[in-house]
């Protein structure tokens, strides 16, 4: 009981080292769940057994011939994701805290021998991680270890809102929301994504690079095999090519809302999409020197101008 208290929306971060030790914890875990179950249509989860030996932490699961078959007729593997991160781990510890999981992680790591600024430096989040919950969870915790230093103090929504609040109640005002506010106040923003760049299909996504263009933030684009310069090559052809005019969303007026906010802001959509194919051509860059520099191929690291080579360091 009581009433729920939540810090600004800033002070919602998690140190990279502490998403790095819930992976560390959950991993075995999630995995052999994921590997257990599948989930049908409706995002149910369904027992591969009648008799399934899991602890499904309060999530009901189907019987496997009620599930909904999706169109192809066949259910979907569960894939040890953000979406199952939040079901089995982040809703249930949560619950009875009242609190972001970010809270309960810090609350706990937190001596009261500290001083005020280092609650500030622990909670307050440089950087805003932009990503998509059907990503492996696996690939977007290695990806922000190697892009991002592990006690930089960051913001991932699924961690940094209350899972059991009015979600949709805290979107309406978009530049007043949550994801707005702590990408405001952040330094930069980083978008984790895998190869298939799905990342860029999400409205909430194509609106997060709106205001990283807006509010002049650098924005990244980076990915579990972040050096890997032939892959790179192929994802940027995909996103040389990006409309997020064609995104999704869960909720089809938020895509509606969110389309009109990037237009009535830069005039055309097409200015963000310019701004993510430029970010993409940057990350692109970046692996051609990174593979260069990996071969000992000098020739192709004069190549690049010394003010790109500090700038990288």
């Amino acid at each position: 009981g009581g009433s729920r208290r939540q810090l600004p929306p800033p002070y919602c971060g998690l140190r990279v080292r502490l998403i790095s030790k819930l992976w560390e914890h959950i991993s075995e875990d999630i995995q052999g769940y994921a590997a257990a179950h599948f989930i049908d249509r409706q995002r149910q989860h369904v027992c591969t057994l009648q008799k399934c030996a899991w602890e499904h932490q309060g999530i009901t699961c189907e019987k496997w011939d009620d599930a909904e078959i999706d169109d192809s007729g066949d259910l979907k593997q569960m894939r040890p994701d953000m979406h199952l991160v939040v079901e089995r781990y982040v809703k249930p510890w949560t619950h009875q805290y009242q609190a972001a999981m970010c809270h309960v992680i810090n609350a706990g790591i937190f001596s009261s021998h500290r001083s005020a600024s280092g609650w500030d430096e622990l909670c307050k989040a440089k950087v805003f991680v932009s990503h998509a919950w059907g990503d492996v969870f696996e690939d977007f915790v290695k990806t922000l270890q190697a892009a991002v230093h592990p006690d930089t103090t960051v913001w991932v929504c699924s961690f940094a809102i209350w899972q059991h609040g009015d979600i949709e109640s805290e979107l309406q005002s978009l530049e007043e929301c949550p994801f707005a506010v702590a990408l405001r106040a952040a330094q930069r923003v980083v978008v984790v994504c895998d190869k298939t760049v799905s990342a860029f299909d999400r409205s909430w996504v194509a609106l997060e690079a709106t205001f990283a263009r807006k509010w002049n933030r650098p924005y990244d684009v980076v990915m579990p095999e972040d050096s890997n310069y032939e892959l790179w090559r192929s994802v940027n052809d995909k996103l040389q090519r990006l409309e997020l005019q064609k995104c999704e969303s869960t909720m089809s007026r938020d895509k509606d809302r969110i389309m009109d906010y990037a237009n009535r802001e830069f005039g055309s959509v097409d200015i963000i999409n310019r701004h993510i194919r430029a970010a993409s051509q940057t990350a692109l860059r970046r692996a051609e020197l990174f593979s260069a520099v990996s071969s000992g191929d000098l020739n192709r690291v004069r190549r690049f101008p010394i003010e790109e080579l500090i700038a990288w360091r």
